[in-house]
């Protein structure tokens, strides 16, 4: 409802947040991602919201104007702060493979990780997500956001995970997909990369073809536009970060949180 063009927001919604950012901004933003302070990217996000649109410094003032950006408009208008949120639960969990790998001597998923963690075969070093069902939403979150975003950062994120994932491989012409799409963005280090011989059935190979061939083709632009996984994906984003969202969507907003203060919005 909030999203809509007939919504009162609308008009402050128009522009992606990262295209609201100052110089230098970014990369913090980047740099708060890498480590986990999904609370920063929220707060440096919002404040460039308000300083973007000058009519909103006042509506941020009324509490409940603020509750309401934070907990039902923000976390689905960005980009950057889910993507963390999805780091902040695989990250962990891949750590904890690449140590199992390296104790065993072959490579352990994520997935398998959980499995042995929670069966007291692994200990994990730091508190770890067990559900498998808000892993595979983390996963999905950053497939939708690098599927309908094109964002670089979500792409390079699942590449340099995929050893401990091994979601692109068992996800057939969809990983195909997203690394075409890198390949063609110059995002990550595709090389090689080869989907599961199991999810190669008669028509998942047909749209391999089809992908290979329109990425050869056409400019990325292009290519994106005649394929249909953008448009998918961005009508199923909001289900997914819903998702993501729900075994917190409670503590979102605590009571006490505020938007950034004057002198953060104005920058001083």
């Amino acid at each position: 409802m909030w999203m809509s063009p007939a919504s009162p927001w609308s008009p402050y919604l128009d522009r992606p947040l990262s295209a609201l950012m100052r110089d230098g901004q970014a990369r913090a933003v980047e740099e708060a991602i890498r480590q986990g302070r999904c609370d920063e990217v929220r707060a440096m996000e919002t404040a460039a919201v308000a300083r973007a649109h000058a009519d909103l410094r006042v509506a941020f003032a009324e509490a409940d104007v603020a509750e309401l950006f934070q907990g039902e408009i923000y976390p689905f208008l960005s980009q950057a702060y889910p993507r963390c949120r999805a780091l902040a639960l695989i990250g962990p969990l891949v750590g904890e493979a690449r140590r199992m790998s390296d104790d065993v001597g072959f490579a352990v998923t994520a997935r398998e990780v959980q499995f042995f963690i929670e069966t007291g075969r692994h200990d994990a070093i730091r508190p770890v997500e067990l559900d498998t069902r808000v892993l595979s939403s983390a996963v999905s979150t950053l497939e939708v956001l690098a599927t309908c975003h094109h964002d670089p950062g979500a792409l390079a994120d699942l590449l340099r995970l995929e050893p401990h994932l091994g979601d692109l491989k068992a996800a057939g012409d969809r990983g195909i997909y997203l690394v075409r799409l890198a390949e063609a963005l110059g995002v990550g280090d595709p090389a090689g990369f080869e989907p599961l011989p199991e999810v190669r059935d008669a028509r998942d190979r047909a749209r391999i073809a089809r992908i290979d061939r329109t990425f050869a083709d056409m400019p990325v632009a292009e290519a994106v536009r005649v394929l249909p996984y953008r448009s998918d994906a961005c009508r199923l984003l909001p289900v997914v970060l819903e998702e993501l969202y729900r075994p917190v969507r409670a503590r979102l907003v605590p009571p006490s949180d505020r938007l950034p203060g004057s002198d953060e919005i104005d920058g001083r």
